[in-house]
């Protein structure tokens, strides 16, 4: 009868951590938007385009805005802050991410974002200015996306061109983001910034409650056996 039930109650255990754990797959890198569309349909999708914000509006460094920290110390330490600004071409309306230095960022200038848990973060980068292979890297959960000047996305009306980074996780969450440029000596050139897209899958998870929940069923039989011999 001890037996038994210990092979119930391993049983049990094997449901519970079964219900608690995932095999995990590696973050997947992306530069062609309409690919990160696919890796992420069927996700809770949010995109912050700043045409909700007026042009002009400041974000300071740790500030938040659509629910997305920015975080920038080394440009904050030389006065400059990012900033919504309507003066550029964007890719989805009027407004983008810049600086108040000029509207713009410059190679060099580099960001970082928080936001609550995420399986998937991109964003475009625009600019009029010649890029090479490499000149942007976005990071999220531990992957990093590289520019590919052979995925150009779209050319703006003002010549801009539009290139897509992103990171898609469909088993881990993460909870920042990380934009940097080549910071190449004598690679000048400026940018903007645009369309934030963050995806999530739903927080519910039925399949694996019910699962946690007959474990914890079979190892209170185990229990209530044991009680009666």
């Amino acid at each position: 009868m001890m037996f038994k039930n210990s092979r119930v109650l391993v049983l049990a255990a094997s449901l519970c951590f079964a219900s608690a754990t995932t095999v995990h797959a590696a973050p997947i890198t992306f530069t062609d938007r309409a690919a990160f569309d696919v890796a992420i349909a069927g996700l809770n999708v949010g995109v912050q385009d700043f045409e909700g914000e007026a042009d002009g509006t400041l974000i300071p460094d740790g500030g938040a805005l659509g629910g997305i920290t920015f975080s920038y110390p080394t440009l904050a330490g030389l006065g400059v802050s990012l900033m919504v600004s309507g003066a550029l071409v964007g890719t989805s309306g009027t407004n983008t991410l810049g600086t108040n230095d000029a509207d713009l960022f410059q190679d060099s200038d580099d960001f970082d974002m928080s936001f609550a848990a995420a399986n998937a973060v991109g964003l475009f980068v625009i600019s009029i200015d010649p890029l090479i292979d490499g000149d942007f890297e976005f990071s999220a959960g531990g992957a990093t996306a590289s520019l590919a000047t052979a995925d150009l996305q779209q050319t703006l009306s003002d010549g801009s061109a539009v290139y897509f980074l992103g990171v898609v996780d469909t088993v881990d969450t993460f909870t920042q983001a990380s934009l940097t440029t080549s910071h190449t000596p004598g690679n000048f050139f400026t940018w903007n910034a645009d369309d934030i897209v963050i995806a999530r899958a739903e927080v519910s998870e039925p399949a694996s409650l019910a699962l946690l929940g007959l474990g914890i069923g079979l190892a209170g039989l185990v229990r209530r056996r044991r009680a009666r011999v």
